[in-house]
């Protein structure tokens, strides 16, 4: 897997994340962490796809 296909896939999730309010119960920290994950893999498969396979063991 190119390392520049993963940096990229990388700094597209983190863009997501960044500017996101923090909430200051963690549990809802957790929930919207994780809804941010899950629209970011819906609206980019070949992203997630990219990060997946570069962190897969074996």
């Amino acid at each position: 897997m190119p390392a520049a296909r993963v940096a990229t896939s990388s700094k597209a999730f983190l863009a997501t994340k960044h500017g996101a309010p923090t909430p200051e119960d963690p549990i809802e920290g957790l929930r919207a962490g994780w809804d941010l994950a899950v629209e970011f893999a819906v609206d980019s498969p070949p992203s997630v796809l990219t990060l997946r396979t570069s962190t897969a063991c074996g």
